[in-house]
């Protein structure tokens, strides 16, 4: 996994670096946001952890251009000090940041909080990789779920799936910008092909997509997902 790092602490890239083993994470560090963000497409990250202790006027302006630049979304970790106020953390959930950590790595707890971070998002994207499909428009492939606190019914694209679960582009991102990770959805309909199923899943991150595992469904659904996936992806003769 490819995390950008943008601080100018000296100390902070051992620290990240030290989260996992290296054979599992490469760092790319950069001094200065206007730097990193003149190079995004080149070190095409998985993960940004950028201090905003560090620079506490960039983050917001870094992360939007983030969303703006790649193709696809990517999570970013602020790395906050204490005077990060509530305001400016509200404002860092409406711009997408999948988690705020104290800056202060020295500590043992905020390095398991990373290390913790960093190996689920690693795990889901390993998981997601293998086996994804992109459906093309008009296929039949559909999901909608009923937002467990609003009951409403939340409609969309699914943007890509594979056996283990899908990303999902609502139609209104407003409605799902309170769910969190770890949040179950427990009434979702996903058609494939020419089945309907109904199924659970589970919120693994949410930015401008939400991005869900499959958590609980008949065993037939797991069997079509796999034989629709591979017929759309079979090499032709």
């Amino acid at each position: 996994m490819k995390v950008l790092l943008v601080t100018d602490r000296e100390d902070l890239p051992r620290l990240v670096e030290g989260a996992l083993p290296p054979h599992m994470l490469e760092v790319v560090h950069y001094w200065h946001p206007v730097k990193a963000m003149d190079n995004l497409e080149e070190v095409d990250p998985d993960l940004v952890i950028f201090n905003a202790e560090d620079f506490p006027r960039h983050w917001k302006t870094f992360t939007s251009f983030l969303k703006a630049t790649l193709p696809t979304p990517v999570p970013v970790i602020l790395l906050v000090g204490d005077s990060f106020s509530e305001e400016e953390s509200a404002k860092a959930t409406t711009l997408g940041v999948r988690a705020l950590l104290s800056s202060n790595l020295e500590e043992r707890e905020e390095r398991l909080r990373l290390r913790q971070i960093l190996t689920r998002y690693g795990e889901f994207r390993e998981q997601r990789r293998h086996g994804r499909y992109v459906p093309t428009p008009g296929e039949p492939v559909r999901f909608i779920f009923t937002h467990p606190g609003r009951n409403r019914l939340v409609f969309g694209l699914v943007e890509d799936i594979s056996e283990q679960g899908m990303s999902f582009k609502p139609e209104a991102p407003h409605l799902v910008s309170d769910l969190k990770h770890g949040q179950i959805l427990d009434t979702c309909s996903l058609r494939i092909g020419d089945r309907i199923h109904t199924l659970s899943c589970t919120v693994a991150s949410c930015d401008d997509s939400l991005h869900l595992v499959f958590t609980e469904a008949p065993e037939d659904f797991f069997l079509d997902v796999k034989r629709y996936i591979e017929a759309h992806t079979a090499s032709p003769l």
